[in-house]
């Protein structure tokens, strides 16, 4: 049954019902008390009907008595206690029962005249459910004003959503046309909308259904612009999605949580925080367990970002079941990359009953990827123990065991002590859906972003026209990654980007040296070119812009070596005065002390 077909057995019917009682037995004291200070017997039956009307009707009023004959009297306090608090009980009884049944309705009319400060989720599922509560979490917890104003307006075709209604969570469950009453509620009051549906299809579906309402958007406020986000599990579509042209009221955002959780893993295990990588002869060796969506985005975020200087081509090992099916629907979008990473698959039963492992010896890393916990937490103990077997170092390799941990469960307190005795790496993926990593998820890096984005345009040859703000989010990622690597190629060189207000001197990286600049120009160069092979294109000669990046044709798309010397300084640019990019992001470049 929906929330808003039902009264909720909660707290304050259960007080209701105490202070019922409670008056009814003043009452019935008054009563008999009454009676005996006039000297008249009544039966209990008589009390109780007494006691009963009060309240519905105020039935001992002085006049009452003078009409009984009784010149001379005295109410006894119990008796007008009841008397008085009776009626305004019932009143208050009725209220209740009325806001319980039309809950929903009324809050819509309420949050619709008068509350700004919230956010709407279209659709439910176990994602969307760790969401709202690390969100509300965050916020009582956070001591920063605009988090503490987070509330949640949920809106779901599913019924008995397990999530506690409060005052920052409203549920509108068991709605079967859903977006009546989405827009009924006037969406464009709220501070973010997020369509969250298991189908990618039917969340675009909604989205167009907001989109339809033109006289809603044009009422928008020209600096009071919207932000609408969808979530998108087809690469394709999410592409598509991103490329549309950014409107000056409503900003759509795209986004899918496997990427966001799989990015996160990338960069915060980064192999060049664990292993020397200096040396030109490593190859760098990488098993991921798991190649469903969680293992596709995090193959596609090392492809991007696991690029270092000296390094050769990186080793990755896809392991699953129907593992050869699900790699080839990999390479039919992006099989021009092979010449540029060296991919290969074996099964999963191949990896431990014919001792696979022993073909990878020399193993770096390794992530567990699978859907199943428990069947995460058997790879990441048996990869530990296969190679402990093999050269008795729980250092090597380092694992990375990706779960979605339950709260106060058991279970992940004696996994992640046996983790952490066996250096293993417990990452909690629920932890990360949240309101900072998905609705905030590029407010960290967007101004340097911007920054970069706007000193290229204001070269005296550069061919881009638009501003940051005239880009579409397509064009705005490819800037957002620049600013991920940002953090790789300073490392590399023993620097780090921090806030201008950070203890440390600001360096000028335009004074390294330039055989130092030339190495990470080529890994931006092979950064950037990986980008563009995952993105669908190919090498081809100079098109117009407008049809290059439509038909996806690059010339640059080569080698460090065939590429002009003009090419080659591009790759350069942002090192060379990275120090006044940084400035106007209020961010500087410090050296690391070892």
């Amino acid at each position: 049954m929906g929330l808003n077909k039902e009264i909720k057995f909660d707290k304050n019917l259960i007080i209701i019902i105490i202070l019922f009682i409670v008056v009814f037995v003043l009452g019935f004291l008054g009563w008999m008390e009454f009676y005996e200070n006039i000297d008249r017997e009544v039966s209990n039956l008589r009390i109780t009907v007494l006691t009963a009307g009060l309240f519905y009707k105020n039935i001992f009023w002085p006049i009452v008595a003078e009409y009984m004959g009784i010149a001379e009297y005295n109410i006894p306090v119990l008796l007008n206690f009841a008397r008085l608090t009776a009626p305004l009980l019932l009143l208050y009884t009725v209220f209740f029962v009325v806001i319980s049944i039309f809950k929903k309705t009324a809050l819509i009319y309420f949050y619709r005249w008068f509350k700004k400060e919230y956010t709407i989720i279209v659709g439910y599922n176990e994602r969307v459910h760790s969401f709202i509560n690390n969100s509300i979490k965050t916020a009582k917890d956070s001591k920063q004003k605009k988090e503490q104003k987070q509330r949640f307006v949920l809106f779901t075709e599913k019924d008995n959503i397990p999530l506690l209604e409060e005052k920052n969570l409203i549920i509108f469950d068991n709605e079967k046309e859903i977006m009546k009453k989405v827009v009924k509620l006037k969406p464009f009051k709220a501070e973010k909308i997020i369509l969250w549906h298991e189908d990618d299809l039917k969340n675009k579906e909604n989205l167009m259904t907001i989109l339809e309402n033109k006289k809603a958007i044009d009422r928008i406020k020209e600096d009071d612009s919207k932000d609408i986000f969808i979530h998108l599990e087809n690469p394709l579509l999410n592409e598509k999605m991103k490329k549309a042209d950014p409107h000056s009221k409503v900003s759509v955002h795209t986004f899918n949580v496997d990427n966001i959780i799989a990015s996160t893993v990338v960069d915060e295990y980064a192999p060049d925080k664990y292993l020397d990588l200096s040396d030109s002869k490593k190859q760098l060796k990488i098993i991921i367990f798991g190649f469903d969506n969680l293992g596709y985005n995090l193959l596609i975020e090392i492809l991007q970002m696991y690029i270092f200087p000296n390094l050769n081509t990186l080793q990755i090992i896809l392991i699953d079941n129907s593992i050869e099916k699900k790699k080839q629907m990999f390479f039919n979008r992006y099989g021009t990359i092979s010449q540029y990473a060296d991919i290969s698959t074996m099964e999963y039963f191949e990896f431990f009953q014919n001792s696979g492992f022993e073909k990878i010896s020399d193993l770096d890393m390794c992530f567990t990827c699978f859907k199943d916990a428990m069947e995460n937490d058997f790879i990441a103990k048996k990869v530990r123990q296969l190679y402990f077997k093999m050269n008795a170092n729980l250092q090597i390799p380092k694992i990375i065991q990706i779960a979605e941990k339950t709260e106060n469960d058991i279970l992940y307190k004696i996994i992640e002590k046996e983790d952490q005795e066996l250096k293993i790496e417990f990452f909690d993926s629920v932890e990360k859906i949240n309101y900072e990593t998905i609705i905030l998820e590029n407010e960290k890096n967007e101004p340097i972003a911007e920054q970069i984005h706007e000193f290229y345009r204001k070269q005296p040859k550069s061919k881009i026209k638009k501003s940051w703000n005239q880009l579409n989010a397509y064009f705005k990622e490819e800037n957002f990654y620049v600013v991920r690597h940002l953090d790789y190629k300073m490392r590399f060189i023993n620097h780090q980007i921090v806030p201008k207000n950070a203890p440390g001197i600001s360096l000028d990286l335009s004074q390294l040296d330039e055989s130092t600049r030339s190495m990470l120009a080529k890994v931006e160069h092979e950064r950037w070119m990986m980008r563009k092979l995952l993105a669908g294109y190919i090498h081809g000669e100079e098109t117009d812009k407008k049809i290059r990046d439509k038909i996806k044709i690059h010339k640059d798309i080569v080698s460090w070596n065939n590429l002009s010397e003009d090419d080659k300084t591009k790759d350069d640019t942002t090192i060379r005065n990275l120090k006044e990019i940084l400035e106007p992001a209020d961010m500087k470049v410090i050296k690391l002390k070892r």
